[in-house]
């Protein structure tokens, strides 16, 4: 493959991710703060290939009505910096940080 060529879609998947980081910051804004909290939740323990160069203070300040103080409050007891990106959390901290947006995860005996 040439360099133009790979640079082209690197590109291209570059706005590819943008474009979808600003879709899900618009819906998240669209909604009220207690379902745009549940679903960046959902978001968090999922964490798609999108969301995974985003730092953790900036996905929270995405929530209606939070900015980087509201952000900073949830995050200190949790011990994970705001500048951590998502994709390099462990699975337990972005369980913590669920928990800490209010999310509830459902057992496997209330699936069924």
């Amino acid at each position: 493959m040439s360099a133009v060529v790979q640079r082209t879609e690197a590109l291209q998947r570059a706005n590819e991710i943008r474009h979808r980081r600003s879709v899900e910051r618009r819906e998240l804004r669209a909604l009220g703060v207690g379902q745009a909290i549940a679903r960046l939740g959902e978001l968090l323990l999922d964490c798609p290939d999108w969301l995974s160069t985003v730092p953790v203070g900036a996905a929270l300040c995405w929530l209606p009505h939070w900015g980087p103080s509201r952000a900073t409050r949830l995050l200190a007891p949790t011990g994970v910096r705001g500048a951590r990106l998502i994709g390099e959390l462990t699975d337990r901290q972005r369980r913590l940080l669920a928990r800490s947006l209010g999310h509830r995860e459902i057992t496997a005996e209330e699936q069924r």
